[in-house]
């Protein structure tokens, strides 16, 4: 559970608030009562909460103990900050998250920012302003006009990590695959192919030519002659097929849009390929037709399977 306390600016040991279970918390100008969240999710990728753990405002008074839970929506009112006689605070009852304000019994709900592209993600207060993300840039709240305005911000810097360099690529291998006769692996790493000899003689071929796109998860086919992997090339993951020996362009197995893709495997005959789906589906793929049928499906993530 959360815990909430106070220290002295002026240094001294923190003092525990007389709340049980407190996560974010605001203070009442000038007043004894404060608003608060008892849970916090804004560090989960969960979006669009509406179970046990989903944030709900409450006001009460520190000095009579007295505590009441005002907001009424069942899905997350986050970051409350009370400005003047209302509450602002960030919530997600219309599918995108934005600023909102009520009163501190909980009436006169009001939106205030209406942002439709993304949401708006850690708002804070400082008088009558409030600042928040929205999508990579920071934007301003008036709270006393309602105007927002996106603050541009100019960072010099020598930008080190945009500059062209040599990476090392073994220490960044993320998958590999032996080839049926022992003589050689795929490896995948930083998003390229390369298939290198399992003794320290012989030559280190790369596979793909494509600096724009990522593969990954790469198989070799049960004869070794092909090397099959997942590539975004398109903009979607779809399968490939790759000359073992050569960096001729790949032959495209796959153009069903269906997102993320796990593990790619191929039938002992390789004529097949099995693989599932961000849609909790079990695929199958024909090498020589390249069609595609969906032969089980399932509640969670289907990640293991084998022929």
């Amino acid at each position: 559970d959360y815990k909430l306390f106070t220290i002295s600016p002026e240094g001294g040991y923190p003092q525990r608030l007389p709340i049980d279970k407190a996560a974010t918390l605001t203070f009442e100008p000038n007043g004894q009562r404060v608003a608060f969240t008892r849970t916090m999710l804004s560090f989960r990728t969960w979006k669009r909460y509406h179970g046990g753990w989903a944030e709900n405002i409450w006001v009460g008074n520190l000095a009579t103990h007295d505590f009441k839970k005002i907001s009424i929506y069942t899905g997350n009112n986050q970051f409350p900050m009370w400005i003047g006689d209302r509450i602002y605070f960030q919530s997600d009852s219309l599918g995108r998250a934005n600023i909102w304000s009520m009163t501190p019994n909980g009436g006169d709900l009001k939106q205030v920012t209406s942002h439709t592209d993304y949401d708006t993600r850690w708002p804070s207060a400082w008088k009558d302003l409030i600042v928040y993300q929205h999508a990579m840039d920071i934007w301003m709240l008036d709270t006393r006009t309602g105007k927002t305005n996106k603050i541009d911000i100019a960072l010099p810097s020598d930008r080190l990590q945009r500059r062209a360099k040599f990476v090392n690529a073994a220490n960044n291998i993320d998958s590999y695959d032996l080839s049926p006769d022992g003589k050689r692996m795929v490896v995948a790493a930083r998003g390229e192919l390369f298939s290198v000899p399992t003794r320290k003689d012989g030559l280190t071929r790369r596979i793909n030519v494509s600096a724009t796109s990522r593969e990954k998860n790469p198989e070799f086919s049960p004869d070794g002659k092909s090397i099959m992997a997942i590539s975004d090339a398109t903009g979607e993951e779809e399968l490939y097929v790759w000359d073992a020996a050569s960096s001729v362009t790949p032959t495209q197995l796959s153009n069903s849009k269906l997102g993320w893709h796990y593990d790619p495997l191929y039938s002992p005959n390789g004529k097949w390929i099995a693989f599932s789906d961000f849609k909790c589906r079990l695929n199958l793929i024909n090498v020589d037709s390249k069609t595609s049928v969906v032969i089980d499906s399932a509640s969670w993530e289907i990640r293991q399977y084998s022929w």
